[in-house]
């Protein structure tokens, strides 16, 4: 289904960010089980991920920010892609879905290029005080989400420009619950999680050591 969506420019956007983040779960230990996209009896996620070094699952929520203009998408409000991060929505539509596990998601902001120190600061303080909001709306207490990781790869704004400088590198933060509905694992999956995105900003020294066949 997941290569479906891949081949179908509608799709396409959502799908390629749920493979990034599946590709982050696999290097952070953890196997994949995908739900059935034609189930339309609940809100389900994404996809369950089964930590292959104990008995820990967690559901895996993947949002990505369509912008006019960007990746084919002609609909949405005429804003410029990099005026507004504006993930409100994006994040109330994954509070929604239907877990019975510690649930964690990913947003994609698909925002361009920072091209200076403001804009990035910016971006940051919108991220926050949209956190801020629904934690004053009460969505803070028992929380739906163990852990929101909100990120960036704005290399698709670049074309056949050169990439691998400071303005256009890849970038996460994240936030996690201090009451969430779903108790946090034992274990500290976030930093788990967060090594395995800094492995790809990083790859081994020893890579060019492997051969592909």
């Amino acid at each position: 289904m997941l290569k479906a969506r891949l081949l179908d420019s509608q799709f396409f956007q959502a799908a390629r960010h749920e493979l990034k983040v599946a590709a982050m779960c696999v290097v952070a230990g953890f196997t994949l089980e995908f739900e059935d996209e034609q189930d339309n009896s609940r809100r389900h996620p994404e996809f369950v991920a089964i930590d292959r070094f104990s008995p820990i699952k967690i559901a895996v929520e993947v949002k990505s920010r369509h912008r006019r203009g960007v990746q084919g998408f002609n609909g949405g409000g005429d804003i410029g892609p990099g005026d507004q991060v504006d993930i409100r929505k994006s994040l109330l539509e994954a509070y929604k879905k239907d877990v019975d596990l510690p649930f964690y998601v990913f947003i994609d902001t698909n925002l361009p290029p920072a091209d200076d120190e403001s804009i990035w600061n910016r971006w940051m303080a919108e991220i926050r005080n949209t956190m801020l909001d629904l934690d004053a709306e009460g969505y803070a207490n028992s929380s739906p989400a163990n852990a929101i990781f909100f990120g960036n790869d704005p290399s698709h704004y670049l074309a056949e420009q050169e990439i691998g400088n400071d303005a256009d590198r890849l970038w996460i933060t994240y936030y996690v619950a201090k009451t969430p509905r779903i108790p946090h694992p034992e274990q500290d999956i976030v930093s788990r999680l967060m090594r395995a995105h800094e492995q790809r900003l990083s790859p081994p020294a020893d890579l060019n050591e492997f051969v592909v066949r």
